[in-house]
């Protein structure tokens, strides 16, 4: 008795092209995804360092912010971090009463428009029972005439009982650097979960688990 083998027809699966294709839309998805929060998130931060010999110290500071209402300047309202020191004497974003730093039109008379552009802050600290301003102001006016420069750096101790101290009093322009920010590596890993989890959601292949081999679209055919 010669005894035959049955073997079984392998039929192709019909949906094993359209699983390739679900988990490249998949992908896409997620990378879609990711890129619309990227242009969601708030913009950038800048950081900004400045310095200038001022008499027998280096004032030196730097301050971080973005322009959030797109007007051309970064106001106080709109500024993350400020610092500045000159010699032992120190200023923070808390001691700030005024700040503005870019180039914006200010108002237009006659159909003529005025505007400013630079640096320009007030901060008042307080050291050892003393009140310490620190004024800088790194602008120019620009007018239909033209431009007018107004610079200079000022810097005043006082206390109740005692006479007021000029530290500085000086017309010179502040040299201001754009050094950006690095990249917030929490903002990476946010945009890469966001970007797996639109991959696992929207691909259709990863709940069929149920396959007889046990793993999702890797069977070519069924018996």
């Amino acid at each position: 008795m010669v005894m035959h083998k049955q073997y079984s027809k392998v039929y192709p699966r019909q949906n094993s092209f359209k699983c390739s294709l679900a988990q490249k839309f998949a992908i896409a998805a997620g990378v879609a995804v990711s890129l619309g929060l990227i242009n969601k998130i708030a913009p950038q931060t800048n950081r900004f360092e400045f310095q200038q010999q001022v008499g027998e110290h280096q004032l030196s500071g730097v301050f971080e912010g973005s322009d959030q209402n797109a007007n051309g300047i970064i106001e106080l309202s709109e500024l993350e971090a400020f610092e500045a020191r000159w010699g032992n004497y120190s200023w923070t974003k808390e001691d700030l009463e005024v700040f503005t730093w870019g180039e914006k039109a200010i108002s237009q008379n006659q159909g003529k428009l005025y505007g400013i552009n630079g640096l320009n802050f007030f901060a008042r600290g307080r050291q050892d029972l003393k009140s310490n301003a620190l004024q800088v102001w790194n602008r120019g006016l620009n007018t239909p005439e033209g431009e007018a420069k107004n610079k200079g750096i000022h810097g005043i101790e006082y206390a109740p009982n005692s006479p007021d101290k000029t530290l500085f009093s000086q017309e010179l322009p502040v040299e201001i650097n754009l050094t950006q920010s690095p990249i917030d590596v929490s903002v990476l890993m946010m945009l890469l979960l966001v970007g797996i989890t639109g991959f696992l959601v929207l691909n259709p292949c990863w709940f069929q688990w149920n396959t007889v081999e046990g793993s999702p679209c890797s069977n070519s055919g069924k018996i």
